[in-house]
């Protein structure tokens, strides 16, 4: 139907009624459309939350020598907990300077440079609970997966000792110097601290698949100063039991306060006393393997037993000066190698409490036998009363301690030893036990 022209009145059932039901129908209207306009249409998309990284753990940084290695495990959530992360890599930062510069969430210090970096892959999903045990190969993308220990390693140069330019720190103004006529008092040199030491600081961030930066890693630092030299290579002796090692100090290593003495007066030291060079015992293997630290933590003397001996497999020591910069262990470099394979020439003990027993065309022997690690047993010699004991009874080894000669002439006194031989190649014997004489019975 067409529409009504606009001067034709609507009929009267559609016009509303009452004094008031314009107001109210209009109301109306304005509330429906604009229910209308909201059904059925969507909106702008809400940007997605961002995943932050969550912040390295297992952090360390250790310097030996020259040489700084950086360990720190991948992490494998994001800050807010949720697993896996969203890792894409991890960057290391260093600088050095006198203090550590401030870090602030997402953003790289000025001052400090990217020295490390990594790929982190993408975890696999899990596998159903009815996948097979044998499955293929996954070709998999390279990097470090989430959980994984890591070390990177950055060679001290002298210009990564060098300090790069930071804020300057506040410092009290030199106070004046002022000429005297009065003579100079003549004092032994004194070691002066120079205050804060030069120090090179590392600091870890995994960064997302945005590549947005998660949490920072706490701080870690390691001076840059200078090291003793290298110890002499070891000296090394052996028993059955332990390697010992012997070594000569560098010219530069560093004493420790010096001790009073009848012509010294006591002296009272200015700053914080220094502390003595001291040393670490590594083992190396013939396969070129990592080094073993064999000393839990540094000695001070200029020399170490190392317990475990096993014959006739080499073994090879260095040793490594350590120093004490800013309150800081550092490892020196290492002494030259030295290697020894220790060849078994120790016989075990002797025997001891030999008794002989004569019977009737027996004489029968018993005596304590001996702890030893490579015991192959007891050999059994006898002889004429009067005589040596050297003829031997017994043509191989026995482990029992008791032996029965029957071999014996009646009326005759014999003299009896007993010896005790390791597994060695050649055998070492042991000592003679105690002589013990008996006369053979009809």
């Amino acid at each position: 139907m067409p529409p009504l022209p606009p001067s034709r009145p609507a009929p009267a059932a559609s016009r509303p009624a009452g004094p008031h039901a314009g107001r109210r129908f209009a109301t109306l209207a304005a509330v429906l459309a604009l229910m209308a306009a909201g059904c059925g249409k969507r909106g702008a998309p809400l940007p997605p939350l961002p995943r932050v990284p969550a912040a390295v753990s297992e952090w360390s940084a250790l310097r030996s020598d020259d040489t700084v290695a950086l360990t720190l495990v991948v992490p494998g959530t994001n800050v807010s907990g949720d697993a896996p992360g969203d890792i894409a890599g991890i960057e290391v930062y260093a600088v050095t300077a006198e203090r550590a510069p401030e870090l602030e969430a997402g953003r790289v210090p000025a001052e400090m440079t990217l020295v490390a970096s990594a790929r982190v892959r993408r975890p696999l999903p899990p596998l159903p609970a009815d996948a097979p045990a044998a499955l293929p190969a996954v070709p998999r993308e390279p990097g470090l997966d989430q959980g994984e220990r890591t070390t990177f390693r950055e060679e001290l140069t002298p210009a990564l000792r060098a300090p790069r330019a930071s804020a300057p720190l506040e410092r009290d103004a030199p106070a004046p110097v002022v000429a005297s006529d009065a003579p100079a008092l003549s004092l032994p040199l004194v070691f002066v601290p120079e205050g804060r030491s030069l120090k090179r600081h590392y600091v870890a961030v995994a960064v997302s698949r945005r590549g947005t930066r998660g949490a920072w890693s706490a701080i870690r630092s390691v001076p840059v100063g200078p090291v003793s030299g290298a110890p002499s290579a070891p000296a090394l002796t052996y028993d059955a039991a332990a390697v010992t090692l012997t070594w000569t100090a560098a010219r530069d290593a560093r004493s420790g306060p010096l001790p009073a003495t009848e012509d010294t007066l006591e002296s009272r030291p200015l700053g914080p006393p220094g502390v003595a060079t001291r040393y670490v015992i590594y083992t190396t293997a013939p396969d070129g393997s990592a080094p073993a630290r064999l000393t839990e933590q540094p000695v001070a003397a200029l020399t170490h037993v190392t317990a475990g001996v096993e014959f006739g497999r080499e073994r090879c020591f260095v040793v490594r000066g350590v120093d004490t910069l800013d309150g800081v262990d550092v490892e020196g470099p290492a002494s030259p190698a030295a290697c020894v394979t220790p060849a078994d020439t120790f016989p075990p003990p002797a025997p001891t409490a030999l008794e002989a027993v004569g019977g009737a065309g027996v004489v029968s022997l018993i005596w304590e036998g001996v702890d030893a690690p490579d015991l192959a047993g007891y050999l059994v010699f006898r002889g004429v009363a009067g005589g040596e004991p050297a003829e031997q009874l017994t043509p191989e080894p026995i482990r029992a301690s008791s032996f029965e000669d029957r071999a014996v002439t009646a009326g005759t006194r014999y003299v009896y030893v007993v010896v005790a031989v390791d597994s060695a190649t050649p055998a070492n014997r042991s000592g003679p036990s105690n002589r013990a004489e008996e006369t053979a019975r009809q």
